[in-house]
Parts: structure tokens; sequence; C-alpha cells
């Protein structure tokens, strides 16, 4: 058993991807196709009256017009109202409305290598039945990711990121409601080594050349739940947000 243990860790390890120098520019370029797509979405498309389904297919259609490649990094998620609550929701006709939080998760390919961007909205200016405890929670959760960014220049072991958001969390009571990783590896699959995770092997560190994401999120089942998720790059220097998508909350 501690064999196989030992040799797991090896093979954990040397499957950490450090990107080349061509890998990162693809991943960059991807990174902005799918920035640029979200707030043409926002800007544009997003109104009350439209459907989930209807925001997802402008997402494709918009990659395609665009230069993408014709495969996305995976299933976009477009949830609203309830449906955000769910971690992996599949866009529905579910009309979107005033008052509507909507998540966000997506990502287009280019020559192969995938990105990553998960943002969530408020459909109002500021009224509404959720809008105060909403933003308070949203407010909360990008300060997490922020922290957890900083952290990836300071060469944290994952492990400890991951247990620093946690930690974040608990601080208001929340934690129960974060249910995921905090991240993983991109290249040209959109999961790759390393995970953010407490199982992540302790020695496993932030190292030049990777490419990851940081994504905290709050999930209240059936009321509304969110993420903020950017694909970061790590270099010598320190890291580099990818998907420099704006954050704005309220947008209707």
């Amino acid at each position: 058993m501690y064999k196989f243990k030992n040799w797991f860790l090896d093979h954990y390890k040397q499957s950490v991807k450090i990107k080349t120098k061509e890998e990162i520019n693809n991943i960059y370029k991807a990174c902005q196709l799918t920035s640029f797509i979200y707030e043409k979405v926002i800007g544009n498309d997003l109104k009350p009256g439209v459907t989930e389904i209807e925001i997802a297919q402008k997402i494709y259609d918009y990659s395609q017009q665009y230069g993408a490649d014709k495969k996305l990094a995976f299933p976009t998620i477009v949830g609203s109202g309830s449906n955000s609550s769910f971690i992996h929701s599949t866009p529905t006709d579910r009309v979107i409305g005033e008052g509507d939080v909507v998540q966000f998760d997506m990502g287009v390919k280019y020559k192969g290598f995938c990105s990553d961007l998960s943002r969530v909205v408020y459909m109002s200016k500021g009224s509404g039945k959720y809008s105060s405890q909403m933003y308070e929670k949203y407010k909360l959760v990008k300060k997490a990711q922020k922290k957890a960014i900083k952290s990836l220049e300071l060469g944290m072991p994952f492990t400890d990121i991951h247990e620093q958001v946690v930690d974040c969390f608990k601080k208001r009571n929340l934690h129960y409601y974060f249910q995921h990783s905090l991240g993983h590896g991109v290249g040209l699959d959109i999961h790759e080594f390393p995970f953010v995770n407490k199982d992540c092997p302790k020695d496993v560190c932030p190292s030049e050349g990777m490419v990851i994401t940081i994504e905290p999120g709050l999930y209240f089942p059936g009321e509304y739940g969110f993420r903020i998720e950017d694909t970061v790059l790590i270099t010598k220097f320190g890291s580099i947000n990818l998907t420099k998508a704006t954050k704005e909350f309220f947008i209707y």
C-alpha cells in the first residue's frame, strides 16, 4: 500500500502540466475571446424576456463569429433564478426576468486549448428581494478569490490555498455552501492537474508555466448561487489573470 501511494503521488506530480510559450499564447487567445464574448452578451443580449438556452446559443454563435474552434471547451452554463443554485446546471427554456441572478460558466477553445470563465450578474440596479444580502455574499466570494490569487504568487501549497478560502467563508458561517474544489489546471483538457482542493498533495505548489483556475462559489439550494472564476497563469514574477472580463454585479 505504501509503495502504491508513493507511485501515485509521483505520477500525480509528473502529470502537472507546465505550459510552453506557444501553449500559453493559445490559452491566452482563448481567454481573450471568452472575456470578449461574455461582455458582448451581457451588454447586448442579456435582457428580461430571453431564455437561458437563447443566451447559451448566443455565446456559441459569437464564438464562431470571432474565430474560436468549432467545439467549445465545455458545455456552456447559463443558470438563472433558482437554477443558479445548481453547481453545474444545464441551460433551459426558463425566461430570465428582472430580479434574477444569472450564473455564467463558459469557455472556448483556440487551436485546441481551453479557457474557463465564470461570472454572475443580478438583473437589477440594486432593488429586489435578495439584492442586499446577495451582494454581500457576492463581495465575500470576490474577496476570497482575490486572496487566493494573491496566495498563488507567494507559492503557498494548493491544499493550503483551498483551506484559506474555506476559512474565509467559515468566518461568516457560510463554508457549508462552498461545495466544490477551488480550481484546476487548464490546457488541452478543461480539467487538468493540479486540482486546487484539500486532497492535493501537500508539496504541490504553484510553479512557473502552470495555468489554473481559481473559482470560489456559494450555493443556496432552491434560491440562488454563484461563483467567480478566472483562468490564471503562474509566472516567475507572480500570477497573471488571463480572463479580464468585467465583474460588474448589477447590470440591468
